[in-house]
């Protein structure tokens, strides 16, 4: 027995489910929907700049706050703009590039690896130390170290999604070398493997996938502590932290936060990050005089914080100063808010300033000035 025709049809448009939206996606909706950028930027409730994005960066992967969004557009959608969707996603993957395997081993391990990094004759080492982990030197660690920092800027351009399948092929593989190696290279091995697993947390965080990010995260944390880093710690904890603010979970936010602060050997960089994400959070939770003098006190500290370290590298001063628009917009400074976050994007590198994580500070931007325009109660309009 056959269902009817109608039925099948009216159940495939229904089914029509996005696991995670990417710029390519949101465009094809925008374009099934028949509407401008600005339209659309209108209808959802977003910035014309973010929407425009979608189109320039189809690889991008928006924050999960806009995936929600863009969910719920699509399943209120009629019949007429799902069916248009579904044949724009289809020949969008019909003619999306070859990524090529996953490196599932050494050889495409080695290979994966920043073309403009190692040469052929320290691709041959790094890769007979893959094969061989008894052969493992400095040199092959520092290559591995500038192969992750390498994913990392990557990401910036790629997004989460591309990069997150590669990243976890490549972490069981670096494992596996760890507990075959031994001698004096050990230790900082396993600093580049803690650094690899916080990296594919972050990683997990921008697709929303909060569950598995926190999983990663806490493993990070073990392994610091195991090595006596308080770096790669305080950063691990400060991220479980982040984890809580995106939730609205703000009291596991603080005490994830302060657990952060009071790590030994924490760097002052992230001393203001995490001073400003506890700024927030007291001020979710409607304490707006703590906030305050959080916000003052990282404020102070931001100008002598000094270079970040490089498992932090986007610890600068204009990525601090975002943080602190963000603090000030929270506790309802918007003025300052959109003076902070305009000067810090604006000092930002070109490849951060159009990541996918700059979503959270485009959309803060866009509602502080949208507040600071907005005429005050008794105001004459």
């Amino acid at each position: 027995m056959r269902l009817p025709l109608t039925w099948n049809h009216h159940w495939r448009m229904s089914m029509q489910v996005i696991a995670s939206w990417n710029g390519a996606q949101a465009d094809a909706l925008r374009l099934s929907m028949r509407m401008t950028v600005e339209s659309f930027a209108e209808y959802l409730g977003l910035s014309p700049r973010l929407v425009a994005y979608w189109h320039k960066r189809p690889e991008m992967i928006p924050r999960p706050r806009t995936q929600s969004i863009l969910d719920t557009v699509l399943d209120r959608a009629p019949d007429r703009v799902k069916a248009q969707f579904a044949v724009l996603v289809s020949e969008a993957s019909s003619h999306a590039a070859d990524t090529g395997p996953l490196p599932d081993s050494p050889d495409a391990m080695t290979g994966s690896l920043d073309a403009s990094g190692p040469n052929p004759d320290e691709q041959a080492r790094i890769r007979g130390v893959l094969h061989t982990p008894s052969r493992l030197d400095a040199a092959t660690v520092a290559h591995l170290k500038e192969g992750l920092y390498g994913h990392r800027r990557a990401e910036d351009s790629i997004g989460p999604g591309l990069m997150i399948g590669p990243m976890k092929a490549e972490l069981e593989i670096l494992i596996q070398v760890f507990h075959e190696t031994s001698g004096p290279h050990k230790s900082a091995l396993m600093h580049l493997v803690t650094d690899w697993v916080t990296f594919i947390g972050w990683l997990h965080t921008e697709l929303g996938e909060y569950g598995e990010a926190d999983a990663r995260f806490a493993m990070a944390e073990d392994m610091s502590d195991e090595l006596g880093d308080g770096n790669l710690a305080s950063i691990a904890t400060s991220y479980r932290g982040y984890l809580g603010l995106l939730q609205g979970r703000y009291r596991t936010a603080i005490r994830d936060t302060a657990a952060s602060l009071g790590t030994p050997g924490i760097h002052p960089t992230q001393v203001v990050y995490g001073t400003l994400q506890s700024a927030q959070a007291y001020a979710g939770i409607g304490d707006i005089r703590e906030a305050k003098n959080l916000l003052s006190r990282a404020s102070d500290l931001v100008t002598n914080a000094g270079e970040p370290p490089e498992s932090a590298y986007w610890y600068t001063e204009p990525f601090l100063r975002m943080n602190i628009g963000l603090a000030q917009h929270a506790i309802g400074q918007h003025h300052d808010a959109a003076d902070s976050l305009r000067t810090g994007i604006a000092g930002l590198p070109p490849d951060q300033r159009h990541a996918g994580w700059m979503d959270e500070y485009q959309q803060a931007l866009d509602r502080a000035e949208a507040q600071t325009d907005a005429p005050q109660a008794g105001q004459a309009k």
